[in-house]
């Protein structure tokens, strides 16, 4: 467990470098859902994090805000939950209170 811990503060952090890329810089946002934006910088950050963990380790299962849910990650013992960017509106208005979010849950626990 200790190797999925670091791997995820890695990943965690190159992801928080991608967002930073875009903090208060051009960026798209799209709404995808009502008062619900995401932006180009929520949508980089999951990409990389996606590839980044699931590269890592293929036998998990995937959660992620910005990805389409498949259900396949309900037989899996393990699943990373993520949020690239928690906290997407106070990144739109500036507001450096945002982070990135990742949990790994095993067993359902």
């Amino acid at each position: 467990m200790r190797s999925d811990l670091k791997l995820a503060i890695n990943a965690s952090v190159k992801a928080g470098n991608i967002i930073m890329e875009y903090y208060r810089a051009d960026y798209e946002i799209k709404e995808k859902g009502y008062h619900n934006p995401v932006t180009t910088a929520d949508n980089q950050a999951d990409a990389f994090l996606k590839s980044e963990l699931t590269n890592a380790r293929p036998d998990y299962g995937w959660l992620s805000e910005e990805t389409v849910d498949s259900e396949d990650r309900l037989g899996k013992d393990r699943v990373w939950i993520v949020d690239p960017l928690d906290g997407t509106k106070e990144f739109i208005e500036g507001v450096p209170q945002f982070v990135v979010s990742v949990a790994l849950v095993e067993s359902g626990l």
